[in-house]
C-alpha cells in the first residue's frame, strides 16, 4: 500500500523480486492534463529530492495485473509473466515478461480499429528495466512493431504501419520522491525512445511503400521506481524537454495480502460487509484509521482509542475500499481491503 512517509539514507536497488508479486493487483493512476507547464522532472544525480506534488488529479485510469494464462491473445505471448488490462482499449491487453535479468514489454492486443482485434508484438521484446538496477545502470536496444489492418473501401486492400524503435535507458538518479500520496526512497529511470513510423499499402498483389514520408517521434520518460511496487510517478517529455504527460499512483494493491488476525497488526470483520464493519488493530503505535475508496479519496477517518473500531457502511456505495492504519507521524503500519456488498 502506498502512502508511508519515509526517509532515504542510501540508494535502493530494484531486482526481479520487486516485480514478483503483482498477480491480481490493481494500480490506480492520477493524470494531470492542465498544469503541465508547471511540472518538471527535476535534476539527475545522487541523493536527490524530487517534489512532484504539483502533479494534479484531473482524471484516473486503472490497470489490473493478471495471470496471462487463458487471456485473449496469450498464445501469441507464450513467455508472458503478466497480462495487463489496458485502459486505452475497449478490449485491450498488454503483455509483460519478468525474468532474472530484465522486465520486457512483449506487445499488446486489442480493438484498435473496430471491430477487429489486432495482435501487435514487439520483435524482439522491448526492455523496460534490467536487474539489478542501481544508480547509472544503463542499456540500449532496438525493436519493431507491425500493425496491419484492412482498408475500407479498397484500394489499397490493406495498410501496414512499420514502427522501428531505438531506445536508451539510464538510472540517472536516486533519492526521495514526494507525490500527493507520500514520500518514497526511489531510483529515477530516464528512458529515451526514438520511433520511426513507415506506411505501406497492399496493391496489385504486393506490399508497396505508400509514398508518405516516414514520421519520426522522440519521447523521454522519467519513472520513479520503488521497492516492491509499481513506479509511483511518471513524467513524459518531448525531445525539447516539454512535458507532455504526467501521472502518479493514487492507489496500489501490489504486495497487499488479505489480513490474517494471527499474523497481521490488523484485520476487518465481517468482510464482505453490508451494514457495518469493525477494524481491529494490534499495533501499539497506531493512532489513526483512514478509509479510502478505489480512487484514493478519503471517505472516513477515526482516531484509534481502543483496539476495535466500528464503522457504518449504510451511506457507502457497494464496492472495494481500503483502510490505512498510521502512526502520529503519518507512517502506515498496517493496511487491508474492505468489500462492501
Amino acid at each position: 500500500m502506498l502512502g508511508a512517509a519515509l526517509t532515504s539514507t542510501a540508494q535502493i536497488t530494484i531486482t526481479q523480486n520487486d516485480l514478483s508479486n503483482w498477480y491480481g493487483a490493481t494500480v490506480i493512476q492520477a493524470h494531470d492534463s492542465v498544469n503541465l507547464s508547471s511540472i518538471s522532472p527535476g535534476n539527475a544525480g545522487a541523493s536527490q529530492t524530487w517534489n512532484l506534488t504539483a502533479i494534479g488529479n484531473d482524471f484516473q485510469d486503472t490497470m489490473q495485473f493478471l495471470n496471462p494464462a487463458g487471456m485473449p491473445c496469450s498464445s501469441n505471448f507464450p513467455t508472458a509473466t503478466y497480462g495487463i488490462l489496458v485502459p486505452d482499449f475497449v478490449d485491450g491487453y498488454a503483455y509483460l515478461s519478468v525474468n532474472a535479468t530484465s522486465l520486457e514489454f512483449l506487445g499488446f492486443c486489442g480493438v484498435i480499429i473496430p471491430p477487429d482485434t489486432m495482435t501487435v508484438p514487439f520483435t524482439p521484446p522491448q526492455k523496460q528495466l534490467t536487474f539489478p538496477s542501481t544508480f547509472n545502470t544503463a542499456f540500449t536496444g532496438q525493436t519493431k512493431q507491425i500493425m496491419q489492418f484492412p482498408n475500407n473501401p479498397p484500394p489499397p486492400d490493406s495498410i501496414r504501419i512499420v514502427s522501428t524503435i531505438n531506445y536508451t535507458s539510464l538510472i540517472d538518479g536516486w533519492g526521495n520522491v514526494t507525490t500527493l500520496v507520500g514520500t518514497y526512497p526511489s531510483l529515477r529511470g530516464k528512458y529515451t525512445q526514438y520511433k520511426i513510423d513507415s506506411m505501406f499499402v497492399y496493391m496489385l498483389g504486393s506490399w508497396q511503400f505508400s509514398g508518405y514520408p516516414p514520421s519520426m517521434d522522440t519521447t523521454i520518460t522519467y519513472d520513479w521506481w520503488i521497492n516492491n511496487n509499481f513506479p509511483v510517478a511518471t513524467i513524459e517529455t518531448d525531445a525539447n524537454g516539454q512535458v507532455t504527460s504526467t501521472s502518479y499512483v493514487l492507489q496500489s494493491t501490489i504486495g497487499i495480502e488479505e489480513a490474517n488476525p494471527e499474523t497481521s497488526h490488523s484485520f476487518v470483520f465481517p468482510n464482505p460487509a453490508s451494514e457495518s464493519f469493525t477494524i481491529v488493530n494490534h499495533h501499539p503505535d497506531a493512532k489513526i484509521i483512514t478509509i479510502i475508496d478505489a480512487l484514493g479519496k478519503k471517505i472516513l477517518e477515526a482516531n484509534i482509542t481502543k483496539p476495535d473500531i466500528q464503522f457504518s457502511a449504510k451511506n457507502l456505495n457497494r464496492g472495494m475500499y481500503f483502510y490505512l492504519i498510521r502512526k502520529a507521524n503519518g507512517e502506515t503500519v498496517s493496511s487491508g481491503k474492505i468489500l462492501l456488498e
